[in-house]
C-alpha cells in the first residue's frame, strides 16, 4: 500500500482541530446527474454576509476528469483538471484561478505513486515560478517524508534592491 501524500499526513489531526469548531451556519447541496455530472451548491452565512459557491465535476474524455469547475459569489473562477494514469502511476493536474479583485493564480503539478513511494512535483506558474515538490516513503510501517520549495524570483517579487 502506498503512503499518504506528504501534506495529507497530519490531516486527521488538522481537522480534528479546525473542522468541528465552526460557528458559521452552512447549507451544502450535492447531486448527480444521469450522465454524471456532480453538482455541488455551498452557502455560508456570516455576521458580515453571504458566500456562496456553485461547483460541477465531470469527465469529459476517458482519463480526463474536470476536478472542480467553480465560480464564487465573490466573481472568482477556480478550474481544476486531472489527467490520469498519463504513464505508469503518474498523473498531472492543472490548476487555474481568476477573477474578483485577486490576483490570478496557477499551477501545473504531476504526481507519481509507487507501492511504497509517493512523489508530488507542482510549479506556480504565476507567483515566481516557485518549484514545490514533496514525498512521502513507507518502510516497514513507518512513513518518511519531506517537502521542498524554492521561489525562483523570476518576477523580482521577492528580489531585494541595494542603492
Amino acid at each position: 500500500m502506498a503512503p499518504p501524500k506528504f501534506k495529507d499526513i497530519s490531516k486527521s489531526a488538522d481537522d480534528l482541530m479546525n473542522n468541528d469548531y465552526c460557528f458559521d451556519q452552512k447549507f451544502k447541496l450535492k447531486s448527480k446527474t444521469s450522465n454524471g455530472v456532480e453538482l455541488t451548491s455551498e452557502l455560508t452565512m456570516k455576521p458580515k454576509g453571504v458566500n456562496a459557491k456553485l461547483t460541477s465535476k465531470f469527465t469529459p474524455f476517458q482519463g480526463i476528469t474536470v476536478d472542480k469547475l467553480c465560480v464564487t459569489t465573490a466573481g472568482r473562477f477556480i478550474t481544476e483538471a486531472t489527467l490520469k494514469d498519463a504513464m505508469e502511476g503518474v498523473s498531472l493536474k492543472v490548476k487555474a484561478e481568476d477573477g474578483a479583485s485577486m490576483a490570478p493564480a496557477g499551477e501545473l503539478c504531476l504526481d507519481y505513486k509507487a507501492d511504497n513511494a509517493i512523489v508530488n512535483l507542482s510549479v506556480d506558474v504565476v507567483e515566481g515560478p516557485t518549484l514545490k515538490g514533496a514525498s512521502a516513503f513507507c518502510y516497514e510501517g513507518f512513513v518518511f517524508g519531506g517537502e521542498l520549495k524554492y521561489n525562483t524570483s523570476f518576477d523580482n517579487k521577492d528580489a531585494k534592491v541595494s542603492n
